[in-house]
């Protein structure tokens, strides 16, 4: 082998060892495009979750505001014009049903097994009716009764 040869098979070793380390690279680069490609739909996923979580929180804000602002009525003997009842009713139904706020994860992230729901489903039920005709839920006491 002369001189030239041993030059040309040093330079073909380079270039196979370049050829691989490109080879690596790129595909080094296709893993990391799609990590990159799975963290944002994931960040997107995230994004999403959390502004409807704050709608929601939104939502129950003004559902509380609203009922407190009614409750505060009828304890002054207002009559609350702006007030719809029926909608109110049937928000409230839907948080206690889980339908609407928080579909149905009401017991967190702390393992507690909620059956409130399928219990007293009907106690909160008759506990708003009874916050709306300004009683206590008791049959024998009225908010409105005087001394006897």
């Amino acid at each position: 082998m002369d001189l030239q040869e041993v030059s040309v098979v040093a330079l073909e070793i380079v270039l196979a060892r370049e050829r691989q380390k490109k080879r690596l690279m790129e595909e080094s680069l296709r893993t990391r495009q799609i990590k990159l490609q799975e963290k944002l739909t994931e960040r997107s996923m995230l994004r999403r979750k959390y502004q409807d979580m704050l709608a929601k929180d939104v939502a129950k804000n003004k559902l509380v505001d609203d009922f407190m602002d009614f409750i505060g009525a009828i304890e002054n003997n207002e009559n609350a014009q702006n007030f719809d009842e029926k909608a109110m009713m049937k928000s409230i139904e839907a948080m206690m049903n889980c339908d609407g706020f928080d579909n149905g994860d009401s017991a967190g992230s702390h393992g507690e097994i909620n059956d409130a729901r399928a219990n007293d489903q009907n106690l909160g039920k008759e506990t708003m009716k009874a916050a709306a005709d300004g009683t206590n839920g008791d049959e024998g006491s009225k908010a409105d009764d005087g001394p006897h």
